[in-house]
């Protein structure tokens, strides 16, 4: 699910659309776990365009984490 690893930053209800808006949290990704990861921004937002919604078009803006690992 994307609210488990994404924060709902903020929505927008126009009339014919739902805009939604998420950021990846900041927690270091499970996989890589056995390193020192730092964030450092995010790469650019990707729009994905979803089922729709009670009639209306759905967009979600996804924004995800750029890592850097400490010891390279």
């Amino acid at each position: 699910m994307i609210v488990e690893h994404f924060d709902l930053i903020k929505s927008q209800q126009k009339t014919e659309k739902l805009e939604l808006y998420f950021e990846e949290k900041e927690t270091q990704p499970q996989e890589f776990s056995d390193r020192s990861l730092v964030s450092k921004g995010f790469h650019k937002e990707v729009i994905i365009q979803d089922f729709p919604l009670r009639g209306k078009f759905v967009f979600l803006h996804v924004k995800r984490r750029r890592w850097t690992d400490k010891n390279i």
